[in-house]
């Protein structure tokens, strides 16, 4: 029963290649486009994901084609509020102690949080208060850069997003690699030659900007996947939200990667035993897994854990435990996540051609 069960799950996987289960019909565009024409630099998320993930060949054209108009606005409202600000204004001098603090707190506690502390107490709670003081640190420059408080290094800073987002997905159009996780902030601030003051305060807080736009467009590609069940979101969410906080890039859900972790946390609950190497020996080792779910990458580690429903409950049980929370907050672009039961296994990897 346990090979059957093994079977339809990948036989399943292996047919949902599209992370969105397939590509948008050609009605179902122009929503999508209108929404992409929108100055928001957030609700814009959900449309640049799906319409990038259907491929360059599909939707490269009209999504030129929709850009190049919102191009020359942005640019014409970027260029007046440079003329607008200056370099000490109040809210600029705020904006930029609050990222330098956020940096500080965050290189500091990813240090320790990247540490094995040999299962010392002491360091745990010396991690989780530098957690915190990160978070803290984030929540202020996230304060900051709302919209509405009238504020003009907000309103600069969404400008200078906004342009930066139409530039690096019109590249995408072109053909050129445009890497959703960067934004050209900093060449279009050298670009427009501002005040020397404004042009290092956009260059320092590129970095920070870059991370927001990747949890953003992440959290829109989750909300939008089929395949995800909720418990697989809402720990990936979890995960993404600490990283970021971290200054650590946010992992997408792969479907195989995830379909790698479900084929594992089931037969560990059927055959009844709790390990990373089974004894079905096509399934012994995490690597094994990853290959047969065909995920379209390399895997790189794995957790397991048992006895808690939540997906904070597992994020928990691996954050104190060290050889985990090395897996959870390295250097990847996927993760992989499942529950059975009350059987946890996720999985970190890198995609070898990032979906969108």
């Amino acid at each position: 029963m346990l090979r059957l069960i093994i079977f339809t799950t990948l036989t399943t996987v292996l047919l949902a290649e599209h992370p969105f289960g397939g590509p948008l019909a050609p009605a179902q565009r122009a929503p999508m486009l209108s929404q992409l024409a929108q100055p928001d630099t957030a609700r814009r998320a959900p449309a640049t994901v799906r319409l990038r993930a259907d491929g360059a060949a599909a939707t490269g054209a009209e999504l030129k084609a929709t850009l190049t108009k919102l191009d020359e606005p942005a640019l014409a409202k970027l260029r007046t509020l440079l003329r607008a600000t200056k370099p000490g204004d109040p809210t600029v001098e705020n904006l930029r102690q609050d990222f330098r603090e956020w940096k500080t707190a965050s290189d500091a506690a990813r240090a320790i949080v990247q540490t094995d502390h040999h299962k010392d107490k002491r360091k745990f709670d010396e991690m989780d208060r530098a957690y915190q003081r990160a978070e803290k640190a984030f929540g202020k420059v996230t304060s900051g850069l709302r919209l509405g408080t009238n504020s003009p290094a907000a309103a600069l800073v969404e400008s200078i997003t906004l342009l930066a987002q139409i530039r690096r997905d019109i590249a995408w159009a072109d053909g050129k690699e445009a890497d959703l996780a960067l934004l050209p902030i900093g060449d279009l601030a050298k670009a427009e030659r501002p005040a020397v003051g404004l042009e290092q305060f956009l260059i320092e807080l590129e970095p920070f900007l870059a991370l927001r736009e990747s949890g953003r467009l992440v959290t829109a590609a989750h909300a939008q996947m089929k395949s995800a069940k909720p418990e697989a979101v809402q720990y990936a969410e979890l995960l993404n939200a600490r990283r970021i906080t971290l200054g650590l890039r946010p992992l997408l859900l792969g479907e195989k990667l995830s379909a790698a972790t479900a084929q594992h946390s089931e037969e560990m609950v059927a055959l009844k035993y709790f390990a990373h190497e089974s004894p079905v020996p096509a399934n012994k080792t995490p690597w094994d897994r990853v290959k047969n779910a065909a995920f379209e990458g390399s895997g790189a580690g794995e957790c397991i854990y048992a006895g808690g429903s939540s997906a904070r409950d597992a994020h928990t049980g691996w954050w104190y435990s060290d050889g985990h929370r090395l897996i959870l907050y390295s250097e990847a672009t996927a993760q992989g996540i499942a529950k059975f039961a009350n059987t946890w296994t996720f999985m970190t990897g890198n995609f070898t051609k990032f979906p969108f």
